[in-house]
Parts: C-alpha cells; structure tokens; sequence
C-alpha cells in the first residue's frame, strides 16, 4: 500500500512508466508461478465438503503479494544432528539444521519470519528463527524416534520443494522400531492450524514426501496417486491438490483438525504419520501480525518479514532541502519552495530498480524450473535406462535358460541314440558271432558227412574195374537173326 500510493503521486511521464513497469512485473510474476503451482498460493482449489458449513476462500490479498517476494527461493534444508540411525545414551537430543537460500530469522517488530518446524514423531512441534541455537527435546522415551523438518513462510505455509523437507530416525538408549515412516511409502506431515488462531481465514497446510504427482500416476499405472481427507469436527472434506488452502467457518472456541491420506480409490495408505489429529483453539479479534494479516490490514513496512534487510523509505520531509541549502549562497536560497524534482528521478530509479529485480527474480526462476525439469527428466530417461536394461538382462537370461535346456537336451538325445547305437552293435556283433559259430558248425558237419558218404560210396559201389570185368565174364548172347537166318 506504502509503495503504490508512493507511485501514484508522479507525474503524467513517470506514472506511464510506472503503470507500464507494473503491468511488466504481474506478466512476468504470473507467467513464472504458473510453471511451478506447488509454490505458488492459488486463489482457488477444488475440495468436496461434505455439509458446506466449511468453505474455501482465496488467501489474503497481502499473503499473495508477499508470496511473489518468496519466487526465487528454494531453500535447502539438512539435518546435521542427530544422525541417522544414532543411538543416543540421554533422554534428551539437541537438533542441529542448516538452511541454504532462504533467510531464517524474525523480525523484532512484526514477531514473524521465515523458520523451521521440527516435528518430533508426530506430535511435539517446535521452530528455529536461529540456526546458530539447536532446538533441544528432552523427556525422550527410550526407544525409536523420528525427527521432521520443513522451511516455513512467515505465516507458517510450507515450501513445497522436496529440498525443503529433511527426516532423520534416532535411537534413544536402545532400537525399538516404533515411529520409523517406511521409506517406499507416500508419508504425509500435518503442518498447519496449530495452536491458538486469532482470525480467519485460516490456513490448511500439510507436506507430502516420496508421493507421486498426479500427472506422473496417471500416466504410470504402478504408481499409487493419493488424496487428503481432511476432518474438521463433524465436517469431512476431500483435497486433491497439493497447496495451501483457506477456509472459513471454522467455530469459536476448540477444534478438531484432522488429515488422512488415502489412495486414489479411497483406501487409507498405511505408513507412520499417514493420520494425525491437532486440537486448535479459534477466538476471532486476534491482535498479532499474523492475525492482522488474514483479516487484509495493510501493515506498513510488512516486507520486513520476508527480507531482513529491508528498510522502509519515508518520504523526505519539507524542512529538509531547506537544512541542505543554509550555507548556499542568498541568491540561491529560493530552490527551498521548488517541487521536488529530485524525488521524481528518485521514484523512477525506485520503479526501474524494481523492475530490475522482479526480471533477475523472474530469470532465476525460470533457470530452477529448467534445472528443475531436466532433473525430472533425466530421472525419468534414467528410470526407463534402467527398465530396458533389466528387461535386456531378463531377456538375455532367459535366453541362455533357454539355450542351456536345448543344449542339454541335445546332448542327452545324443547320449541316448549313442547308447542305442552301441547296443546295435553289441547285439550285431553278438549276432555275427552267432551266424559264424553256426556256419562253422554247420561247415564242420557238412565235412564229416560227406567223409562218411565217401567211404560208403567206397565200399557199396563197385569200381569201374570190377564192373568191365563182370561184363567181359558174362556170354555174349547172339541174336537170333544170325544164328537162324531163316528168321
């Protein structure tokens, strides 16, 4: 408000410039939040309630325009100590953080600035305004425990950038397994209402760690797409994206905050932390900053919370051009009463300064939405690098199953058909045997037959000797015709 009334009073040249360098910021600031949603504060999101007594409203116009001077960071949040899986032999544990782009301190006059919430297990909350002072928890019970921390906006919205989430799990005395978040699962951290509010509207607020984006799951079947399921009392209600709400209706007095996340068909995802419950306490007429600030008081110099470097500049009193000139000499004492055309290039260098950092701002992040989507995609081409590699590897192993049965198989037919051919040839031989055994055989009775035969022969059959002599020694008879020729 401080800064546009301050524009306005230029003249005719420089408000031209200054309406033109306006329109030029909101083009760029528009054009560069629409890139990144989780970062940005929407003015609309869609939830189903279930009796309309609770209802959805845009954030608070100076919450908006302060959420622009938080574009360009991306804080980068660790947990130093304790570390993970450290056993601990004392009940109470100093937690160490570091914070990298993103200021985190509070301002003295307005009590608010960018902080860290640490969450022990899932009830114990505390914030650092200080990263050289450690947070301490004590009162620890012996056993498991899991510590949770998110950067914070001054009015308690998270950053949504998975940089700006760290978790470490510690052991206090012993490992018992208790409070231990699996780390395959979608893990849901409640951040905010808590405690006492002063006015509405109030903030809705949670963190989603290793859960899917919706686009991402609906492309990718094996991916489980999620849902919050947030209770307010009696009153259910269905998110189903993933940025900070404002609601109205909320009761005076005490209430019931609840957040469940639950799978895209409605079914609760069962890990640590995935249900939790905070008790807020509502009584409207708040007179803190932060109070003051959703009900859309203009607060002068409220920038203060977000930069703290940031030094609001009055304007110049009219005495003052008078004190510079005491010692000018007389003929030049009347620039006293001239307009104050100073202020004018003042006020355009102020304009064109602005415009300056709202471009370097607008360029820093268009180069972390780059970086930002080469990562995703590099992490994409390396998931299906790797899927192609295990599908090549399975393939290639399957082949050589296959080509080792085959080849088994091969050989155990050879080794049958070798095994077959062998005994051919035992019983061939065993056959061959047998045939010259009996041929011999055959051939040694065929012998001694035809000895016998001959010596048979030899002595039954008379010899041709015997057989001329016989003949010669029997008459010779004399046929008829020659001894009775009559005849």
């Amino acid at each position: 408000m401080w800064a546009k009334t301050k524009i306005g009073g230029l003249g005719q040249k420089h408000s031209s410039l200054g309406a033109i360098s306006l329109i030029l910021m909101i083009t760029l600031l528009l054009s560069a939040c629409s890139d990144r949603p989780s970062n940005a504060t929407p003015t609309t999101s869609k939830i189903k309630s279930t009796t309309g007594i609770i209802a959805e409203v845009s954030p608070p116009a100076t919450i908006q325009k302060l959420n622009q001077l938080f574009d360009h960071y991306e804080p980068q949040l660790k947990i130093l100590s304790p570390t993970a899986d450290q056993i601990i032999n004392d009940q109470k544990v100093a937690v160490k953080l570091e914070v990298k782009d993103l200021p985190i301190f509070k301002n003295a006059q307005f009590d608010l600035g960018s902080h860290v919430d640490v969450i022990l297990d899932n009830q114990v909350i505390k914030s650092s305004y200080d990263l050289s002072q450690p947070l301490e928890f004590d009162q620890l019970t012996v056993g498991t425990h899991t510590l949770r921390a998110i950067a914070q906006r001054p009015w308690h919205e998270s950053f949504k950038n998975e940089s700006a989430y760290a978790q470490v799990t510690f052991h206090v005395y012993s490992k018992t397994g208790e409070h231990t978040p699996a780390p395959q699962l979608p893990l849901l951290t409640y951040n905010f209402p808590l405690g006492d509010l002063g006015a509405e509207p109030i903030l809705l607020d949670f963190h989603l760690h290793n859960a899917p984006l919706h686009l991402a799951a609906v492309e990718d079947q094996n991916l489980t797409d999620w849902r919050i399921r947030a209770t307010v009392n009696e009153e259910q209600f269905v998110i189903d994206q993933w940025h900070p709400i404002y609601l109205k209706g909320i009761q005076p007095g005490k209430n019931v905050v609840k957040l469940e996340l639950l799978d895209s068909k409605g079914a609760p995802i069962d890990n640590q932390f995935n249900s939790t419950a905070h008790l807020i306490n509502y009584q409207a007429g708040g007179k803190d900053t932060l109070s003051r600030l959703l009900r859309g008081e203009a607060i002068a110099g409220i920038e203060a919370i977000v930069d703290p470097k940031y030094e609001l500049k009055a304007l110049p009193e009219a005495s003052s051009p008078a004190t510079v000139l005491e010692a000018a000499p007389p003929s030049v004492s009347a620039p006293s009463l001239v307009p104050p055309e100073p202020m004018v290039q003042d006020d355009s260098q102020a304009v064109s300064q602005s415009v300056s950092q709202s471009l370097a701002k607008s360029q820093a992040k268009s180069q972390s939405v780059s970086q930002s989507l080469a990562q995703s995609l590099a992490a994409k081409a390396q998931a299906v690098s790797q899927s192609v590699s295990q599908s090549l590897a399975k393939s290639q192993a399957k082949s050589q199953s296959v080509s080792q049965s085959l080849a088994q198989s091969l050989v155990a037919k050879a080794q049958a058909v070798s095994q077959s051919l062998a005994k051919s040839q035992a019983k061939s031989q065993s056959l061959a045997q047998s045939l010259a055994a009996k041929a011999q055989a055959a051939s040694q009775s065929g012998s001694k037959a035809k000895s016998r035969a001959t010596s048979q022969s030899s002595i039954a059959q008379p010899s041709w000797l015997e057989k001329i002599t016989q003949k010669r020694d029997q008459p010779t008879a004399i046929p008829d015709t020659l001894t009775n020729p009559g005849a």
